[in-house]
């Protein structure tokens, strides 16, 4: 590349090669950048101009990149995460009490009603902070770490991806929640028992798969009477505090639940590995003031629920 077609050059067609290559599809890469299919595409011809090369061929089921294009994807994207990193630093140490800011924030269904309220308690003399805490576990939490739509995350799975860092914060046992009246679920409900009581569950939605909870009864071949699948575990609280019905989650989520709905917590009559929760972040973050704080709040509030 000649240093007068550099200097031309619009980082911006980067980010949006570097989405391409994520995404494999340039209707998906527009919708994550706010930008029409029309749009991408004309930025994508205007860097095959300064690359010379076609950089991606339509496929039946998107676009696939060239060997020139897997060539510079390291590149580009080692290239694009030091700038948004040079950006991020922050000059002077950061103060809660005084500092301006909003944190992105994906927690998993159910244990963000548990976070954000100890989150609340935590922040009350920072009148400068803010937070959107998203708990819909989107398909490509990586790609939104990486590119600052979400600062962090919580997840079941530790990040094993270049560039990621995770951080094992508990590891929560399961229970069954039933409201104190229920008097057909006990201490003493075995196995069968279990599997012919009509439940309430948390399934995410369609695009996001099945429930950790559903994969491990699967895995340990334990079944369930789904009465209602709903797309929380607040609801599923909810409707086992005015029912007869059963539910199971994490036993750190039901406990925060009891300060709301009239809940009984029994064990579960089979053996299930607790659930994990890791923080999971970029690399981008690590010397970051504030998230050093956020991370430092985090692991208070796991401590204590």
């Amino acid at each position: 590349m000649q240093d007068g077609t550099f200097n031309r050059l619009d980082l911006n067609l980067l980010a949006i090669f570097d989405t391409i290559m994520s995404e494999r599809s340039l209707t998906k890469a527009g919708k994550r950048l706010g930008m029409t299919q029309s749009a991408v595409s004309h930025a994508l011809a205007r860097l095959r101009d300064v690359t010379g090369d076609p950089l991606f061929e339509r496929t039946g089921r998107g676009v696939r990149p060239t060997a020139r294009a897997v060539d510079m994807a390291v590149d580009v994207r080692e290239a694009l995460d030091q700038l948004r990193a040079t950006l991020r630093q922050r000059p002077s140490e950061f103060c809660s009490t005084s500092a301006e800011r909003r944190f992105l924030i994906d927690i998993p269904g159910g244990m963000d009603c548990i976070i954000a309220t100890e989150l609340a308690k935590r922040v009350v003399d920072s009148p400068g902070l803010s937070f959107r805490i998203s708990g819909g576990r989107a398909k490509s939490i990586m790609h939104e770490l990486r590119y600052g739509e979400t600062w962090l995350a919580f997840d079941y799975e530790p990040a094993e991806a270049e560039g990621y860092r995770s951080e094992l914060l508990f590891e929560d046992p399961y229970v069954i929640i039933a409201r104190p009246q229920n008097t057909i679920v006990s201490a003493e409900t075995t196995l069968p028992q279990f599997e012919q009581l009509e439940q309430v569950a948390f399934m995410p939605e369609r695009d996001q798969g099945p429930s950790p909870l559903s994969q491990r009864l699967e895995r340990h071949g334990v079944k369930r009477r789904v009465k209602y699948a709903v797309p929380s575990l607040v609801s599923v609280a909810a409707v086992v505090a005015a029912s007869d019905l059963i539910g199971v989650m994490p036993v750190r989520v039901a406990r925060g639940l009891q300060r709301t709905f009239d809940l009984a917590t029994y064990s579960c009559p089979f053996e299930l590995p607790p659930m994990p929760i890791y923080m999971v972040w970029h690399e981008n973050f690590d010397n970051d003031e504030g998230h050093i704080w956020m991370r430092g709040v985090l692991r208070e509030i796991a401590k204590e629920i």
